[in-house]
């Protein structure tokens, strides 16, 4: 499915007669009450804390994406979804974030410092339990999926210890049904970051996006044993572009992004299997319009 944006463009700010608005990246988060926040997903694109561009739609799959593997997964753990009042706004319980993320990939894969490429094209050959022998190649499939932890300031280990076993017995069990349900959609789950926080129950919350390209590596299940044996990367569904090195072509970018656009909603499609409706653009006047008859501004 080919979905181009309005003449408007993408989806990248948004102003709410609401306090606290904090900017995220990729998204804008206020809070509502003692309990409740509201997460608007925009549709910039965002590489190494940069904002680097932006894709039509981008907002909206990631959002609805989200939301629909927060009710693949709640027999895991519970996510922090309450409701999704606009295709690119999610109401959220409010959370402690934990100064932990984890990274589970079942993939020998990455190509920049620190990832398990890197270090075992280095000689390491330790990965916490699990010890790999020589003569891998590149985004070859590990024996058994290896989890990277991501800790925060060294300040915050007393609030993660007691907490860490749970949320690495969560992370595998949310990449297991990642990997399961990718599976049955012709999708590879190469890696997924997972991100944690407690509410106020004190209870261990998924706060993170669940399987989005932003947080986890999806790949074109088809093709991987073809192009790897052949020397060749896997096929990405929505790989990191740098639309702002090609910003001064504008024809360029709107092919990219186009293109993007389309792989984005195929995955989406892929997974729920359910035909993506687009929301109207702009976005503002639509998502506000939500927002007031919801009572939330």
């Amino acid at each position: 499915m080919t979905v181009r944006s309005s003449a408007f463009g993408p989806f990248i700010d948004l102003d709410l007669p609401l306090p606290g608005r904090q900017d995220r990246g990729t998204t804008l988060a206020w809070p509502l009450d003692h309990d409740r926040d509201l997460i608007v997903t925009t549709d910039r694109v965002v590489i190494a804390g940069h904002q680097v561009g932006a894709i039509a739609f981008k907002g909206q799959v990631h959002n609805e994406m989200s939301a629909w593997w927060s009710g693949q997964v709640g027999d895991i753990i519970a996510h922090h979804a309450i409701s999704v009042p606009d295709p690119h706004a999610l109401i959220a319980r409010t959370t402690r974030a934990l100064p932990l993320a984890v990274t589970v990939t079942g993939y020998l894969t990455g190509d920049g410092p620190g990832s398990l490429w890197e270090r075992y094209r280095s000689g390491t050959r330790s990965f916490g339990d699990l010890n790999l022998a020589d003569g891998l190649n590149q985004n070859a499939t590990l024996p058994a999926p290896v989890v990277v932890e991501h800790p925060g300031p060294a300040s915050s280990s007393e609030t993660i210890d007691p907490y860490r076993s749970p949320i690495i017995e969560a992370a595998r069990a949310l990449y297991r049904r990642g990997t399961a349900i990718g599976q049955a959609s012709g999708l590879v789950l190469a890696s997924a970051t997972y991100r944690f926080g407690i509410d106020a129950s004190e209870d261990l919350v998924l706060t993170s996006e669940i399987h989005t390209p932003d947080t986890a590596t999806w790949w074109i299940a088809h093709s991987l044993d073809t192009r790897r044996n052949c020397g060749e990367l896997p096929d990405d569904l929505c790989p990191p572009v740098d639309l702002s090195a090609v910003s001064n072509d504008p024809v360029l970018v709107n092919e990219i992004s186009a293109t993007m656009t389309t792989r984005l909603i195929m995955g989406l499609e892929h997974l729920t299997g359910d035909r993506f409706e687009p929301g109207t653009y702009p976005v503002e006047p639509r998502l506000i319009a939500a927002l007031s008859e919801r009572g939330v501004i």
